[in-house]
């Protein structure tokens, strides 16, 4: 009998943004080892309460069908996962549900949430990050066992292209965690003749890394 593993995100198709994109990619990958379930906010009444992805992993969404729910989560997260009889629980991006004699993973992919954080970190099992900054966070929270693991991706997805000399690009959303300040306050000194500078992304500091 395969393992059971409980993935709890509070944000999934068609919400979600690249950040969870784990949450249904890789369950999509290891279904075949795995018995996955996803448990996600409801958030839109337009949403059916059971449903599938289109690999075929099963989706719960908890709430009434508002934008409330993502408040609700943590709290409807831990009884539906307890129905599930998980061997494993893994909360992506922070979304914390606690669930006693249950192996919890915590994978941390945020700098915006606060709340909680520390908690979140100390009542986990283990903890993965995807950047070395993630990593030191949480260090500063006691948690010394971190496993680092970035981001993947699949390089046949993405085309080839000829390389323009001179440019310079960043692809992210455009927040003040990501440090294009920095970046754009370097590219300020360079003098190299031809050199350019691309900003693909938006966020809360587009406007003024505009002007």
């Amino acid at each position: 009998m395969k393992k059971r593993i409980v993935i709890l995100s509070a944000f999934a198709t068609p919400l979600r943004s690249g950040a969870e994109a784990c949450s249904e990619e890789v369950p999509s990958v290891l279904k075949d080892r795995f018995d996955f379930v996803l448990i996600t906010a409801r958030m839109s009444r337009n949403l059916p309460r059971r449903g599938a992805l289109e690999s075929g992993i099963p989706v719960l969404r908890l709430g009434c069908g508002c934008k409330f729910d993502k408040w609700l989560f943590p709290f409807l997260a831990s009884i539906a996962a307890a129905r599930q009889h998980p061997h494993i629980i893994h909360a992506v991006l922070e979304s914390y549900a606690g669930l006693a004699l249950v192996l919890r993973v915590l994978t941390c992919q945020s700098t915006n949430t606060q709340l909680l954080v520390q908690m979140m970190h100390c009542s986990a099992d283990a903890v993965t990050a995807i950047s070395s900054a993630l990593v030191e966070r949480a260090k500063r929270f006691g948690r010394g066992d971190i496993a680092l693991i970035p981001n993947g991706l699949k390089l046949q997805d993405i085309p080839r292209a000829a390389k323009v000399p001179g440019r310079v690009l960043f692809v992210g959303r455009q927040e003040k965690m990501k440090g294009i300040d920095t970046l754009l306050c370097a590219f300020a000194q360079v003098r190299h003749p031809g050199a350019h500078l691309h900003l693909v992304g938006s966020g809360s500091q587009k406007k003024s890394y505009e002007k």
